[in-house]
C-alpha cells in the first residue's frame, strides 16, 4: 500500500459541492478511498487537481491531511490553474500556489512570497481561496494563516496574490517521486 497519505477533506468549491480528486487530472499519482486520497507513485514528481473549480466570486476551503510523510519533504498542497503542467513543482512553475510539507515554504507562482510551520504526519494543511479578490491563505493546523497572526480569509486581510493564475482554479496536491518515500494527500 501507500507509505503516506493526504487525505482530502471537507472541501467546496467555487461550483458548489464537495470535491474529490479527479481521476482525469492526475499525473504519477494513485487515487484510494473513492477518489479522498492521492498517493505518489514513486516514478516521478506528479499531482492531482480536484473534481470542481472554483468560480466568480467564491471563498472556497478546503483541508487535506498528512497521515505519513515522506522522506523528501519536498510534496505540496494548495491550488493549481488548468494550464500548470501536473509534473513540475510549486517553486519551478507558474500556475501554482501551494505549502511545501518539509519546509512549510509557500509559493505562489513561481516566487515565495511566504511562510508557514513544516508540515509532519497528523497535520491538517487549511487552504483558502477568495475568487473575488484573487487572494490565498494557506496554514498549518490552526496555526497563522500565511504565517501571519494579521491573515484571515474570512477578512480578505493578508492573502497573497494569485491574479497571475489564470484558466480555471482547482485544489491541488502533489508528491515528489525521487523515491525517497511519497507523500500522499
Amino acid at each position: 500500500g501507500p507509505d503516506s497519505n493526504y487525505n482530502i477533506n471537507v472541501v467546496s468549491g467555487g461550483g458548489g459541492g464537495l470535491a474529490t480528486w479527479d481521476s482525469g487530472q492526475l499525473l504519477n499519482m494513485t487515487l484510494y478511498g473513492g477518489n479522498l486520497v492521492a498517493t505518489g507513485n514513486n516514478a516521478s514528481d506528479g499531482s492531482v487537481r480536484s473534481t470542481i473549480a472554483f468560480g466568480g466570486s467564491a471563498l472556497c476551503y478546503a483541508e487535506d491531511t498528512l497521515t505519513v510523510a515522506g522522506a523528501s519533504g519536498d510534496s505540496s498542497s494548495g491550488i493549481s490553474s488548468s494550464t500548470s503542467n501536473l509534473g513540475t513543482a510549486p517553486n519551478s512553475t507558474v500556475q501554482i500556489a501551494a505549502v511545501y510539507q518539509g519546509s512549510g515554504g509557500i509559493w505562489v507562482n513561481g516566487s515565495s512570497p511566504g511562510s508557514i510551520t513544516a508540515i509532519s504526519a497528523g497535520n491538517v494543511v487549511g487552504k483558502a481561496v477568495n475568487m473575488s479578490t484573487k487572494h490565498y491563505w494557506t496554514r498549518n493546523g490552526i496555526g497563522n494563516w500565511n504565517g501571519s497572526g494579521a491573515a484571515d480569509p474570512s477578512t480578505d486581510t493578508g492573502g497573497f496574490d494569485i491574479s497571475g493564475l489564470s484558466g480555471s482554479i482547482y485544489w491541488w496536491s502533489s508528491a515528489n517521486g525521487a523515491g525517497s518515500g511519497n507523500t500522499s494527500w
